[in-house]
């Protein structure tokens, strides 16, 4: 008797085509099928991993002369949890990082359920040149770590060795930090009579992700509280510079402009 399996079934085959009986430990079997062939199919099916182990007996009635046989062959079969979801700690993540500064950030990953045989997961990322793979957090289970290469979009990909029908992803836009603001001149005369100024402001690197949302604009005067000397609209944005519409609302002997980046 020649006992082999694949994912879902035992097959066992009695070479000299005779009959064949089986038996088994558990009540797990929910498929019995002689195949006509000298060969018979057993399937199994359990909704938790067995306490115990499990075991399939197979019997040959017949040996090869047609005399009654005790021939035998026992198996134990291995149970195992299969893993049934990956959970992220975000989905979404946006990144800032700093042009020439090394960085890195983690995400962790859950292998569901706890009891799961097998919790090793496969990384891949849908984006070369954005963010590479490290690898595992020595001081966390579970938390996988990653350097920042570039700006840009990628997808992080967590894969059930395992189960590979079950996968996360994580979405990451990384971000580029301005390093260093410029603002062109340091004295404005205005007159608040309907015409708007022009200052140019110009950041470092050039290809940051920058706009008129990534400043912090405190305007100093010796107005009353609530009074603004003056409005500053963004205007057109070419790399590396930005131009600034600056308003008179109130006359005002003199103010002062403080621009800082707020990432």
């Amino acid at each position: 008797i020649v006992v082999t399996s694949d994912a879902t079934k035992i097959r066992i085959n009695n070479q000299n085509g005779k009959a064949t009986t089986y038996m088994q430990s558990s009540k797990n079997v929910i498929d019995f099928k002689d195949n006509g062939d000298g060969t018979i199919s057993i399937a199994f099916m359990f909704n938790s991993v067995p306490d115990n182990d499990v075991y399939l007996k197979a019997i040959a009635r017949y040996n090869q002369y047609g005399e009654e046989s005790s021939l035998e062959h026992r198996i134990c079969i291995d149970v195992r949890q299969s893993v049934t979801e990956i959970a992220l700690s975000e989905e979404v993540k946006t990144i800032w990082f700093t042009e020439g500064v090394e960085e890195h950030f983690t995400l962790q990953a859950t292998v569901y359920p706890e009891n799961a045989t097998n919790k090793e997961l496969g990384i891949s990322i849908d984006g070369k040149g954005v963010i590479e793979f490290v690898g595992e957090a020595e001081e966390a289970d579970g938390e996988y770590r990653f350097i920042i290469l570039d700006k840009g979009t990628a997808n992080i990909i967590f894969t059930s060795v395992d189960n590979p029908s079950v996968s996360a992803v994580c979405e990451v836009t990384v971000k580029k930090r301005v390093s260093e603001l410029v603002v062109e001149g340091d004295f404005y005369s205005m007159f608040n009579d309907g015409r708007e100024y022009m200052a140019t402001l110009s950041y470092f690197p050039v290809d940051a992700d920058f706009n008129l949302d990534g400043l912090m604009i405190d305007v100093i005067s010796d107005l009353p509280e609530g009074w603004v000397p003056v409005e500053i609209e963004q205007g057109d944005m070419m790399d590396g510079f930005m131009q600034l519409n600056l308003i008179p609302r109130a006359i005002c002997n003199n103010f002062m402009v403080d621009f800082k980046k707020l990432m």
